[in-house]
């Protein structure tokens, strides 16, 4: 399992979203400093599968709900790149919800199941 970061950007500065701690985020939120976010480039969805393909022959690529972010666009023009098959699922969904979806693929793989 691999995951490609959300950027964050609060204000001027731009970071992946690990990189900023909740109070930071809390504090923008308060003083009405406009926070946004973007999704990971086709490069970085290009890198990472490049580094997953080394060791599997398939890759299923789990996203945040196309109607929230522009994930799912940049994760597909990196996925028509790659040699090996990538499959990209636009969870339809966020938070938790997301994270089960992906347990639950890793689960299937980990099982030896198909893609």
């Amino acid at each position: 399992m691999s995951v490609a970061q959300i950027q964050i950007r609060i204000g001027d500065q731009v970071a992946e979203e690990v990189q900023v701690p909740n109070e930071q985020l809390i504090d923008a939120l308060r003083n009405r400093t406009p926070v946004t976010t973007a999704p990971p480039d086709p490069a970085t969805f290009y890198r990472l599968y490049q580094q997953v393909a080394q060791s599997c022959d398939a890759i299923v690529s789990i996203h945040v709900s196309s109607r929230l972010s522009e994930t799912c666009k940049a994760a597909s023009r990196a996925a028509a790149q790659m040699r090996i098959p990538v499959h990209i699922v636009d969870s339809a969904t966020c938070g938790m919800s997301l994270g089960y979806a992906v347990l639950a693929a890793a689960r299937v793989a980990r099982a030896g199941g198909n893609p």
